[in-house]
């Protein structure tokens, strides 16, 4: 637990699948993300692979390189600046005093000015550059860790810089003052998640978790999405042991400009599509056992619309919904019979399937690396069925 005793309370890191004390699948999730492998030390101490501050720095980490990628898939962020100059390619308006005080007597063919410019040099890229140099001298063992879209993340700061000359000129103390306000257009909703994350992060507020997708958190809190690290787990360690046979893409963008979490090629050719779920709905309710032509919520809809979509444009016949879920909560929520549900589109010729890994129940005993022991199981089922999804 993290104490904020300006606002006494007590923010904890919970999830469906970890007990109170013993946070085993989110650091199994963790470690995958960031290629962290099982002898490190700071693992291996005591048997306790992570306690809950250790975790945020991990998060605060990840979620800082998930939110500057996500947000620069729309461009820079650009707004209106006031600058000066002292040149001859005058534009704007002649600032008499200061061309006096800097040109007077002078034979330059200077003229001092001021104009004003959309351009991306402007404070809230600022205040986002310097946030991440931050965070790599506070963390440079976390910062050099690979992830999901590293080398894409490494290329946009670069470029971030490139574009803003001046990121290091104003003291943080003034940005921070300068961001206070959101911004309002919404083509630039996600650099206004991404301005809050950077606030709290120099303001050592916390962390706001959901694994539902749920957006009504307040705007002053930073909303850590989990699907992004479940999405990276099955990115680093589950698909990378489909047979050579397959390859598979990550974020790939469309013609439509629509991004499927993952696409499966072999030869070549687009064969299926992948859409990582981690809601609270597909592990609390049978998703696996139900009517085939009902559905039982809106998210699960919008899902199965989502996917299809996906299908449509790639032209694939296949696509799948893979999610963590405990079978041990059969007897209440559902029957298990499998963990692969089969629907058909008879009309377009197009196979949905819903693919579960079964996360295994931590014990009262159990250290953090036998409960990995009995995880392999699970993770090797998963991949059995995605193979035979892809062959049948």
């Amino acid at each position: 637990s993290v104490y904020a005793p300006d606002l006494d309370m007590t923010v904890c890191l919970r999830n469906s699948f970890d007990e109170k004390n013993k946070l085993y699948f989110l650091t199994h999730l963790i470690m995958a993300a960031f290629d962290i492998p099982d002898e490190l030390p700071r693992f291996a101490l005591y048997d306790a692979p992570l306690n809950e501050e250790n975790i945020l720095h991990f998060l605060y980490v990840f979620k800082l390189k998930q939110s500057v990628i996500e947000a620069y898939q729309t461009g820079f962020y650009r707004r209106y600046e006031n600058f000066s100059a002292n040149d001859d390619r005058v534009r704007g308006v002649i600032d008499v005093p200061r061309h006096i005080r800097l040109n007077a007597g002078l034979q330059n063919g200077c003229i001092a000015y001021n104009y004003r410019e959309r351009t991306p040099d402007n404070y809230i890229n600022h205040l986002i550059i310097q946030t991440c140099e931050y965070m790599r001298k506070k963390y440079p063992d976390l910062f050099g860790k690979t992830m999901t879209k590293s080398e894409d993340f490494e290329t946009v700061l670069a470029e971030m810089k490139a574009q803003c000359p001046s990121w290091n000129n104003m003291r943080i103390s003034e940005l921070l003052k300068r961001s206070a306000d959101p911004i309002p257009h919404p083509l630039y909703e996600n650099f206004d998640k991404l301005r809050i994350l950077c606030r709290r992060i120099w303001e050592n507020e916390g962390l706001a978790f959901s694994g539902d997708g749920n957006e009504s958190i307040s705007s002053q809190s930073a909303l850590f999405y989990l699907p992004d690290l479940w999405e990276a787990y099955l990115e680093k360690r589950i698909l990378p042991q489909l047979p050579p046979e397959y390859t598979v893409t990550s974020q790939e963008t469309l013609n439509s400009k629509k991004r499927p979490d993952f696409v499966v090629y072999r030869g070549g050719v687009q064969t299926a599509i992948f859409d990582a779920k981690f809601k609270s709905w597909y592990y609390e309710h049978s998703v696996l056992e139900k009517d085939k032509t009902a559905y039982h919520c809106k998210s699960e809809k919008e899902d199965r619309d989502q996917v299809d979509g996906y299908m449509k444009e790639t032209n694939c016949r296949k696509g799948a919904l893979i999610f963590p879920f405990r079978a041990e909560n059969a007897e209440i929520n559902y029957s298990v019979v499998n963990t692969t549900r089969q629907e058909f589109d008879p009309a377009s010729m197009r196979f949905l399937f819903y693919i579960g890994l079964n996360v295994p129940p931590i014990l009262a005993d159990q250290s953090f690396f036998e409960w990995r022991m009995t995880m392999l199981p699970s993770e090797k089922a998963l991949i059995q069925k995605l193979v035979t999804f892809l062959r049948a």
